[in-house]
């Protein structure tokens, strides 16, 4: 059940709220019946337990998780090619980081849903470490 929650995830970032909640719930209730609990047992502790994310936070980490297979050429280039790397025109501090080039978009909604807008957004803003792991599963965990 969960795997459709997971299939094609990475589409939803940015997703309205009202959308969002309608998919925590399903996993909500997916958890529930997992765990074979009352339905009206409070649901954060199930997912802690079953070590899921939280939807949004799930979507998150499909988008940085594709970009970071991207960075090695796990991915076709096409995906490697929507990201830009950051060059700024002068010497500054956030050179030696590995940035990517944040697109400005025209149309708020659907704009910055889009993939080219949403994964380096979601990059810049990781800690500096969690960009420079070595192997996929050091980038999970971490």
């Amino acid at each position: 059940m969960t795997s459709k929650l997971d299939s094609c995830n990475a589409l939803l970032g940015n997703l309205p709220e009202t959308e969002i909640k309608r998919l925590q719930q399903v996993q909500n209730i997916a958890a529930r019946i997992v765990t074979k609990v009352h339905k009206k047992q409070h649901s954060t502790p199930l997912l802690s337990t079953l070590h899921w994310l939280p939807i949004h936070l799930r979507i998150q980490f499909k988008i940085l998780l594709l970009v970071f297979k991207s960075l090695n050429g796990s991915t076709p280039s096409y995906i490697f090619e929507l990201n830009k790397d950051y060059a700024p025109t002068r010497n500054l501090r956030s050179t030696r980081l590995h940035l990517f080039q944040t697109p400005r978009v025209n149309t708020k909604c659907y704009g910055q849903r889009a993939f080219s807008t949403l994964a380096p957004t979601l990059w810049n803003s990781l800690p500096p470490q969690l960009p420079d792991a070595s192997t996929v599963n050091s980038f999970k965990n971490s």
